[in-house]
């Protein structure tokens, strides 16, 4: 179950709180560090991963700062290696 979620205006970055799974010995009860979920272009698959924090304003924070580092990625990827000097400007 997700709880204490926070999307941005676009809808790419999802951070929110998990119930741990059945299998797991605290099911039922809240994870308390954030996850976060980045979804930065329709057809590629959307990345999960721990924030690792448990405070929520750092949480957004970091995932705010891998949804860059992502959406960069992809820039650079599509454009191509000689268009680095484009992107600097």
């Amino acid at each position: 179950m997700i709880l204490d979620l926070y999307e941005n205006d676009s809808k790419t970055l999802r951070v929110y709180k998990e119930t741990y799974r059945k299998t797991h010995k605290l099911s039922g009860k809240v994870n308390p560090v954030y996850q976060f979920r980045i979804k930065v272009k329709r057809g590629l698959p959307a990345n999960r991963a721990s924030t690792g924090h448990t405070n929520k304003r750092l949480a957004i924070r970091h995932a705010e700062d891998k949804l860059k580092h992502r959406a960069f990625n992809l820039i650079h990827s599509l454009l191509g290696k000689s268009s680095s000097s484009i992107l600097a400007v």
